[in-house]
């Protein structure tokens, strides 16, 4: 039970993201992706996408369509989130990964300038990237190529490793949690 309030009150604190060097808000909450879950059991046609968000900035014109957390964990207590994202401007369109580190270590996680990040797939496939945004917060935006994000779109991801500056965070995705991630993928990069 402590685990579970725990995670909750991360998960309201990860709600802000970095995109083009700027912090936005998420609205998300892990009460709202239940009723998400429980309106599909009521209704056999629910929209699959009704969960994913858009916003457009006013001020600086960027459109961002993103979802809530999907979270994979260990029984080590080590979880990732995963929020799928893609913002657009005049410029063009970034396709990424807002993830968050959870462990239960009491140093700080900190993600290293082009420390890599291993998606292993169910059909034994494995894609590495490379981070770019280094910090001592446990959080990194994930840039997703064209090629990665047709992976994404019809494959489920089986496992997540990320390096960080003490070794690496590694998170397992149940069935449903992969579901959801290829589901969200699918919704945000339509």
């Amino acid at each position: 039970m402590k685990l579970k309030i725990s995670y909750a009150v991360l998960f309201v604190l990860i709600c802000s993201f970095c995109a083009f060097g700027q912090r936005s808000a998420i609205k998300s909450t892990p009460t709202k992706r239940k009723s998400v879950k429980a309106k599909a059991k009521a209704n056999p046609n629910p929209n699959p996408c009704s969960h994913v968000e858009t916003v457009t900035d006013r001020m600086t014109d960027k459109t961002r369509r993103y979802t809530e957390a999907v979270s994979a964990s260990n029984e080590d207590r080590t979880s990732i989130l995963i929020n799928v994202a893609k913002s657009a401007d005049s410029t063009g369109e970034n396709s990424f990964f807002h993830i968050q580190l959870l462990d239960n270590r009491t140093y700080p996680i900190c993600i290293p300038r082009g420390g890599e990040v291993i998606i292993l797939f169910e059909d034994g496939s494995k894609v590495t990237e490379s981070t770019y945004n280094p910090n001592c917060e446990g959080t990194l935006d994930l840039l997703l190529d064209i090629s990665l994000v047709r992976k994404l779109k019809s494959t489920k991801v089986s496992t997540m490793r990320v390096y960080t500056n003490y070794g690496y965070v590694e998170a397992d995705f149940e069935p449903a949690e992969s579901k959801q991630l290829l589901n969200d993928v699918n919704c945000v990069y339509q």
